[in-house]
């Protein structure tokens, strides 16, 4: 029993914290939840890329459903790496789960 419980406490938050971006969406309090519908009329809402912010970790790229997104990253012989963000938009289905994703804010919406 003891060992039921180690592993219980070991496994369940590594388990919540993977499906913390599903679970926010299937509860309705997502990122583009929590705003107006993606559909305004402006149009779709898509991610805009801040260079600036961006480690280039891909997470954005392993989260995209529609597989919208590639990253490029170059590293160099500075600290920071060179990162190069594509976004077709012809696939982008403005989810916003790439947004959420991103540990350092580098991409938030847009309007079209």
């Amino acid at each position: 029993m003891n060992l039921k419980k180690k592993l219980r406490s070991f496994l369940f938050p590594d388990i919540l914290r993977s499906l913390s971006v599903p679970l926010r969406y299937a509860l309705g309090i997502g990122a583009l939840q929590k705003k107006r519908s993606s559909f305004s009329r402006q149009g779709l809402r898509r991610p805009f890329f801040c260079p600036q912010r961006c480690t280039g970790c891909k997470l954005c790229v392993k989260i995209c459903p529609a597989e919208a997104v590639r990253v490029r990253t170059v590293f160099g012989q500075d600290a920071k790496p060179d990162v190069t963000f594509y976004l077709s938009e012809d696939r982008c289905v403005s989810c916003g789960l790439c947004i959420e994703a991103c540990p350092e804010s580098a991409l938030t919406l847009k309007g079209k």
